[in-house]
């Protein structure tokens, strides 16, 4: 049997509170994780992007973009969004 993976959006409903429906039941969900109820399995980069997505205050998309440059050792990313100037290690360029 295999371990079912999570979707992104689930996991953004829950930090988000977006919407506020998702989002109680996304919490749902992750407490049966919690209590062992339920396994499930996301990508690492997806793991990782959500430190970033709290911590340099950037977009989802944005934070799954640095989480995979990190995982291959990427240190240049070519972007007009400014946002990525507050990510330590990245150095942006304009196309």
């Amino acid at each position: 049997m295999t371990v079912p993976f999570v979707d992104t959006n689930v996991i953004i409903r829950l930090v988000s509170a977006d919407d506020p429906g998702k989002q109680v039941a996304a919490a749902r969900f992750f407490q049966s994780v919690r209590d062992g109820q339920l396994t499930i399995a996301a990508p690492v980069t997806v793991l990782a992007a959500l430190q970033l997505y709290k911590a340099a205050s950037l977009t989802f998309d944005d934070a799954m973009i640095v989480a995979a440059m990190r995982e291959r050792g990427a240190t240049e990313l070519y972007s007009y969004d400014t946002g990525f100037d507050r990510v330590p290690g990245i150095t942006r360029r304009q196309p």
